[in-house]
C-alpha cells in the first residue's frame, strides 16, 4: 500500500448508522444549546502535609483534610474564557485574594500603569468547587465551597452519576456507572471504574452537570502543575480530544484544585446565570 493510501475501514454498518446519528444529535444540539459563556480559573491546592496519611476513611483511602488551616496555599491557574465550545485566556481578567484564607474573585485587571486608588470590579460569581482525586479507589470526591477558607465538616461528596436519554449528569446521589457504553471520555478523563459494563447499553451520548466538578477533573486529569493544559489543548468544541490516559494519583497521595466559576453578564457581555445553569442541566459539556 502506498503511504498516500488510506486503509480500509471495517466495521458493520449498524454500527457506522449508530455513530451518523450520533453525530447528527450532536449537530443538532450544536445549532440550540451550545451558545454558553463563562470565566473560570482552576487552581492547584497546597496542603500543609501533602503526602502523610493521617487523614484516612474507614477503609484506609487518603482524605483531603477538613480543616482549612492544613491548606498552605494554591498555584493560582490562568484565567480562561469558555466561549461556546472554544477556550482562551481572558487577559482582561485576574484571579485575586485578598489574602490567604480569605474568600478569592475574578476581577478586571488593572493596568500596569494604573494610579490608586484601584478600581475593583468584581464578576458576578456563579459556582466554585473543590475536588480531589485521591487515588484508585477515590478518583472524584468533591466539596461546594472553598475548602482553604472554610472547614469541610461536611465532608467530601462522591462522583455519581444520573442517567437520562444516555447522557451521564453529575449528581450528588445517583449510579456508580456512566449512562450508556463506550464513553470516549471514560479513561482519558474519568476513571475506567465509572464504565458501563453492560453490553446491552446504548451508545454514550455524553457528560453534563455541574461544571465546576467537570472542570476539576479535566484539571486533575494532568501531571501536577500542568493543570491548565486541559483547557489549553485538550476541551474543544464539547469533545476531550486527549488520549492519554487519565494521570495517576500515587496511593499515599491526595491531589486537589479549586475551581471558581464567574459571569460577564453584569459588564454587558455574556450569558446570565440562568443560562449557563440551563446548559448544564439540558447541554452537554463533553461529547461521546
Amino acid at each position: 500500500m502506498s503511504s498516500d493510501q488510506k486503509p480500509t475501514e471495517q466495521g458493520s454498518s449498524s454500527g457506522s448508522n449508530e455513530l451518523s446519528k450520533i453525530a447528527t444529535e450532536a449537530l443538532k444540539f450544536l445549532n440550540t444549546l451550545n451558545d454558553v459563556t463563562f470565566i473560570f480559573v482552576v487552581n492547584e491546592l497546597e496542603l500543609a502535609e501533602p503526602y502523610t496519611t493521617h487523614n484516612i476513611d474507614p477503609w484506609g483511602n487518603p482524605i483531603p483534610p477538613s480543616r482549612a488551616s492544613d491548606y498552605v496555599g494554591e498555584k493560582v491557574g490562568t484565567v480562561w474564557r469558555f466561549d461556546r465550545g472554544v477556550i482562551y485566556p481572558a487577559r482582561e481578567y485576574v484571579w485575586s485574594r485578598g489574602a490567604h484564607g480569605q474568600l478569592g474573585i475574578i476581577q478586571y485587571r488593572e493596568h500596569k500603569f494604573s494610579a490608586p486608588p484601584f478600581r475593583n470590579f468584581p464578576l458576578e460569581f456563579y459556582n466554585m468547587c473543590t475536588v480531589f482525586d485521591c487515588g484508585p479507589f477515590l478518583p472524584c470526591i468533591y466539596n461546594r465551597k472553598d475548602v482553604t477558607v472554610l472547614d469541610a465538616w461536611d465532608g467530601f461528596w462522591p462522583l455519581k452519576f444520573s442517567n437520562a436519554e444516555r447522557v451521564s449528569e453529575i449528581t450528588d446521589i445517583g449510579s456508580n456507572r456512566v449512562a450508556g457504553r463506550n464513553a470516549c471520555w471514560v479513561g482519558p478523563l474519568v476513571s475506567n471504574i465509572y464504565e458501563n459494563g453492560d453490553e446491552s447499553a446504548e451508545q454514550s451520548r455524553g457528560l453534563r452537570g455541574d461544571l465546576s466538578i467537570i472542570l476539576g477533573m479535566m484539571a486533575l486529569a494532568e501531571p501536577p502543575g500542568h493543570t491548565d493544559d486541559a483547557f489549553r489543548s485538550h476541551w474543544r468544541h464539547f469533545r476531550w480530544t486527549s488520549q492519554k490516559p487519565k494521570y495517576k494519583v500515587p496511593d499515599h497521595m491526595r491531589r486537589g484544585v479549586f475551581v471558581y466559576i464567574a459571569t460577564e453578564s453584569g459588564h454587558g457581555s455574556g450569558r446570565t446565570l440562568e443560562e449557563i445553569s440551563a446548559f448544564e442541566q439540558k447541554g452537554i459539556a463533553v461529547f461521546g
